[in-house]
């Protein structure tokens, strides 16, 4: 009853915002398609991760996503691989749908709070670290090579995807929802 009553105290407080979408991207670049993805390692009883991906057009969201990661991931870095490897595909999907309505599209950027996981995107080998991996989630190299994605880190503290991974809060919930919503 307590978490009803604080969703309809956030609606009610929240009325008055929306989804802005601008003529441009953050960049200044038309129609650009920019995701954020982030995992909150071993948060659920069964040790599993949660990933949560964010996808915006022109600064607006457009695909969004939160769920449980169907296998218990070994580190930070590998639960957050998974969540990138879940975000590339609503990016290059979004991407692609723009190609098929004649709007041109540049490399897609993919935002990630961990530097092992973009680290491990950029190598064409294995090795220690990245055994474990699920060799289903590194087509995210595949990507990358095709330039169709380019990999990139933002700080947790300005990572939107946080939104959908874990509970945050007050100033910095209201500081991802303003940077989502664009006010």
């Amino acid at each position: 009853m307590q978490r009803a009553k604080r969703a309809v105290q956030y609606l009610a407080g929240t009325r008055n915002r929306g989804i802005v979408w601008h003529p441009k991207g953050p960049d200044g670049k038309m129609n650009q398609v920019i995701t954020y993805s982030d995992s909150s390692f071993a948060d659920q009883e069964n040790a599993k991760s949660t990933y949560g991906y964010l996808t915006c057009l022109n600064g607006g969201p457009v695909d969004y996503a939160s769920k449980v990661q169907l296998d218990v991931a070994h580190s930070t870095c590998e639960a957050e691989y998974v969540a990138m490897s879940k975000a590339i595909v609503s990016a290059v999907a979004m991407s692609e749908l723009l190609t098929e309505m004649e709007i041109p599209q540049e490399t897609v950027a993919v935002h990630c709070d961990n530097t092992a996981a973009i680290a491990i995107s950029a190598e064409d080998k294995a090795h220690m670290r990245t055994r474990a991996i699920k060799v289903r989630y590194h087509h995210i190299r595949d990507e990358v090579a095709a330039k169709l994605v380019s990999i990139h880190y933002l700080s947790t503290n300005e990572m939107p995807a946080d939104l959908m991974t874990k509970s945050l809060a007050r100033r910095p919930l209201e500081h991802l929802r303003d940077k989502i919503t664009g006010t």
